[in-house]
């Protein structure tokens, strides 16, 4: 009975995944890469940079009148509202790195950390 098990998988186009991961490379190319890369890495990810904006927009848009937004308004600020508010929710339920509450904790954690990674303590001297 070979063929009861015969179960191939086939994938057309537009019908896998529609998860994925927004790396700059991926993008059209706007600007500069490495500066994209740097702004990424050390000023803010893309889902920050989106985050202030719907915040700002959320904030500007609860100025206005109700009535003045008309239907279309009223829909996109509710769907803004119920974004915000998913995002929220997740924040609040991902783990947080525990701070140590004493200094002989941080000075355990410290210990712990230099017998792993070594090389901070290379890194942890002024320059």
């Amino acid at each position: 009975m070979l063929w009861l098990n015969f179960n191939p998988e086939v994938h057309w186009p537009f019908s896998g995944s529609v998860a994925q991961d927004i790396h700059p490379a991926l993008l059209a190319q706007a600007g500069n890469q490495e500066t994209e890369l740097r702004v990424l890495r050390d000023v803010a990810s893309h889902g920050k940079q989106i985050g202030v904006l719907s915040d700002l927009l959320h904030s500007v848009a609860s100025l206005i009148p109700p009535d003045q937004l008309g239907d279309d308004g009223l829909r996109a600020y509710a769907q803004l509202t119920e974004l915000i508010d998913s995002v929220k929710a997740i924040k609040q339920h991902q783990p947080q790195p525990s701070v140590p509450e004493s200094l002989d904790e941080a000075r355990a954690l410290w210990r712990a950390l230099l017998a792993r990674h070594p090389q901070l303590a290379q890194e942890a001297l002024p320059q």
